[in-house]
């Protein structure tokens, strides 16, 4: 991640494709903004360190700055700083990787969750209203983008787990809230002294100076609790999966 950030980026902050022997000069497309956003705000969930949060924001702004066309809410593959083409393309298919579109919705969505600002979420909404006829036509080409999307419409929780990272207590709860696969929970780390910028950390104290967690809606959070199993079950509660028919 530190070598994308300083050495992959031109002095004025540009992303860049690629590089080889100290040189590149390939601005990065959309799906490279996407995904190292999304690698970034995984890397902050995995360590803590709030300065992956910031920087896979300012790589969400970017990305929105260089490639979202204002008349569909869509992205382009391209930056607008791109030289001159017949036409800016829109990757909406995955192949055989994610599409741009459907990484920039993801990023879009999940940065939303930590923020808890709206506008994150409404533009991913956009995405999905623009690739709406090729979804209805060819859904199997849009697996990734179908995904996102499914992960949107279902439950969508925060946890703010705060106390020394290495801290016993710290870890056990951290355990309890990765301990399924939950496509809509985004999950903040922090010390309960700093919030670092992460607005999903700001208010979330230490309650008697012990590590707790916060289980949150749209930063709305529920008293916080220092339980591992009390948190395993809260979770398990709101991501119940029901099937047709049960």
């Amino acid at each position: 991640a530190r070598f994308i950030l300083g050495d992959l980026r031109r002095p004025d902050g540009r992303l860049l494709r690629s590089r080889r022997a100290g040189r590149g000069s390939v601005p990065a497309f959309c799906e490279d903004y996407g995904a190292v956003a999304l690698g970034l705000l995984a890397l902050y969930r995995a360590t803590g360190g709030a300065e992956w949060y910031r920087a896979a924001a300012e790589m969400v702004e970017a990305m929105v700055a260089l490639f979202r066309d204002p008349e569909d809410g869509a992205f382009f593959t391209t930056g607008r700083d791109a030289p001159l083409s017949p036409a800016r393309r829109k990757d909406f298919s995955d192949h055989p990787g994610p599409s741009a579109i459907g990484l920039a919705a993801e990023a879009l969505l999940t940065l939303g969750a930590y923020s808890g600002e709206p506008q994150f979420r409404a533009r991913a909404e956009q995405v999905w209203r623009a690739a709406g006829p090729r979804l209805e036509r060819a859904p199997h080409a849009l697996p990734y983008l179908l995904a996102v999307l499914l992960t949107a419409h279902g439950p969508q929780r925060q946890v703010a787990v705060v106390g020394p990272v290495d801290d016993p207590r710290t870890r056990a709860l951290r355990a309890a809230a990765e301990g399924e696969y939950r496509p809509g929970l985004a999950v903040a780390l922090g010390d309960g002294l700093h919030d670092g910028g992460v607005p999903l950390l700001a208010g979330r104290a230490l309650p008697g100076g012990r590590p707790a967690a916060y289980v949150c809606d749209a930063l709305a959070c529920a008293a916080p609790t220092g339980d591992p199993a009390e948190l395993s079950r809260l979770l398990s509660g709101l991501f119940r999966v029901t099937h047709p028919g049960a």
